[in-house]
């Protein structure tokens, strides 16, 4: 048990007992305050429990978020280089229209080739 529920149980009990008007009282409540103790008892563990899974996943929602902050990082990495790249290519495309002309020129059939 934590601090917290070790402590929040200890002041269930406490305003628990503090809370019976008389001794004669007490003794015909006694066993429903025993059960409701007990019930709140068993809640408290429940709650505690939930606190714990809670704790449990959001460390793992963390963790995967780190995961996929650093796999952003990375595709924005990726995607300046292919950027860089493709400026590199079409530099290379529009620089040289001579040697462009010249390929195209190679590359395309002659005038009446296709019927001979």
């Amino acid at each position: 048990m934590t601090k917290m529920t070790t402590a929040l149980l200890n002041g269930v009990t406490g305003l628990l007992r503090s809370a019976a008007p008389s001794a004669r009282v007490a003794r015909r409540r006694d066993s429903g305050w025993r059960k409701q103790r007990t019930e709140l008892a068993a809640e408290l563990s429940r709650l505690t429990g939930q606190l714990q899974d809670l704790a449990a996943e959001s460390t793992q929602m963390r963790a995967e978020l780190s995961r996929l902050d650093r796999d952003l990082d990375e595709s924005r990495r990726l995607n300046l280089r292919a950027a860089e790249l493709l400026d590199i290519v079409y530099a290379e495309l529009t620089s040289a229209p001579d040697a462009k002309a010249r390929n195209d020129h190679r590359q395309a059939p002659k005038a009446g080739g296709a019927e001979a």
